[in-house]
């Protein structure tokens, strides 16, 4: 069993079923019954199977039907597949048209091609939803988390800072929409620009094999010719030796060649085999079985290439498959716990973890579930600047939405004004800061 967490609902999985957890304290109804309506149909939605309360708990359980995967998996798929699914997505705009409310996370939202897109979670305004994001942010931060290697939760801490060291003019105009139908527009025009290059790409490479084959033909003559000419003019003792040269690098290259066909296509034992005969190292067999998203398999060709295994998995947008590993050491154990936020375990533990990587990921996992004292203790140790800048930013979010909960109940236009103010300035010195650099 899997488990997964997103925002407020703890989520527990096994291969189609998943069942949501949520605590009494995040729920507004008296009774099972008032959530009942969630039970109705909608063609984009997957059925809720049961609801149920136990102990100081709602259990809402999904059957995910057969096909569907989380988008959050495509994120190591091309750019044009993942712009055609956003790009459904915010045709289908289940926030404005859906009479529930969706949390839009890359981990309840399910496809099977790409015009198949299905929704788990709804709420009816009685379990949790977003109410803290407009329906635009909330397609902005759905977006940015799908096309970069960050995730939803980093860009809800630190948008500001990530768009600026991503560099990235499509995420910079994503972010300046001023509507969802522009942001739907600015998805479709990248969209199409991408599947033209990439559908060039395919043509240039059709032409480039076909140019190598030519090449090809015109080289192993040109070598046949100079290996005889070799063959005549030396001895039998040299002879021999350009034999035994030529034939090595042809196996060699043979061997490369084969190994990454058997890759491809799975058969992952055979194709790393012939990748050490070819001179692999270990570290070269991990990296190539990282490429493959064998990460298992990597570390166990190099075990000391756990932490950039981590690493990459994490750059990748796979950090959730860190709980999917058989591997069983220290390292992978503690990672776990950051990534399905084994509060209690992090605790006891903070002070024994001296990898720099690995203490800035529980920090980044302290900031986002609002344990700031925690990420400012971790932090005593990293003195990093980036950790720093979440924090404060972190701060600088919880205290404007509270200035702004404060001002909406202000009825007196001059407090109401100083208020404003102070929210200005939160937002101008924490989260406007690396935009002006």
């Amino acid at each position: 069993m899997k488990i997964l967490l997103i925002d407020d609902l703890t989520v527990y999985t096994k291969k189609n079923e998943y069942t949501v957890h949520i605590n009494d304290s995040k729920v507004l109804a008296e009774n099972v019954s008032e959530l009942e309506v969630l039970k109705k149909e909608n063609k984009y939605c997957f059925k809720l199977s049961s609801i149920e309360h136990e102990g100081q708990k709602y259990i809402l359980k999904y059957s995910i039907e057969e096909g569907y995967k989380p988008i959050i998996r495509a994120k190591t798929y091309s750019n044009v597949l993942r712009l055609s699914i956003l790009e459904r997505i915010l045709a289908i705009n289940p926030l404005e048209a859906f009479g529930d409310k969706v949390i839009l996370h890359p981990q309840n939202i399910f496809f099977k091609d790409l015009k198949s897109i299905k929704f788990m979670y709804r709420s009816n305004k009685l379990i949790p939803y977003i109410h803290n994001y407009t329906d635009l942010e909330q397609y902005k931060l759905l977006v940015m988390s799908m096309i970069s290697q960050y995730s939803l939760e980093k860009f809800k801490i630190n948008k500001n800072s990530l768009l600026n060291k991503i560099k990235d003019n499509f995420l910079f105009k994503v972010d300046k929409a001023q509507s969802i139908e522009e942001l739907h527009s600015i998805v479709n025009e990248k969209l199409n620009t991408d599947e033209t290059q990439h559908f060039k790409d395919i043509e240039t490479t059709k032409r480039l094999n076909t140019q190598k084959k030519t090449m090809s033909r015109i080289l192993t003559g040109a070598v046949i010719l100079i290996i005889l000419i070799v063959v005549i003019g030396v001895s039998k003792v040299s002879n021999n030796k350009v034999k035994d040269v030529y034939s090595n690098k042809i196996e060699m290259a043979d061997n490369k060649a084969n190994a990454y066909k058997y890759l491809s296509l799975g058969e992952y034992q055979r194709g790393t085999n012939l990748l050490k005969k070819s001179g692999y190292t270990k570290s070269q067999i991990a990296d190539t079985y990282m490429e493959f998203g064998q990460y298992d398999s990597a570390i166990k060709a190099d075990p000391n290439s756990t932490s950039k295994v981590i690493k990459r998995m994490y750059e990748t947008g796979n950090q959730k498959k860190i709980l999917d590993l058989k591997t069983n050491n220290s390292y992978i154990n503690t990672e776990k716990q950051i990534v399905s936020y084994n509060y209690n375990y992090l605790l006891a533990g903070k002070q024994l973890i001296s990898d720099n990587d690995q203490l800035e990921r529980l920090a980044l996992a302290f900031i986002a579930h609002g344990n700031i004292v925690d990420a400012e203790d971790v932090n005593s140790k990293l003195h990093s600047k980036d950790i720093t800048t979440a924090i404060n930013e972190k701060n600088a979010t919880n205290k404007i939405n509270s200035l702004k909960g404060s001002m909406s109940k202000e009825t007196d236009s001059k407090k109401k004004a100083a208020i404003k103010k102070q929210i200005d300035d939160l937002t101008e010195q924490y989260l406007q800061k690396d935009s002006k650099k």
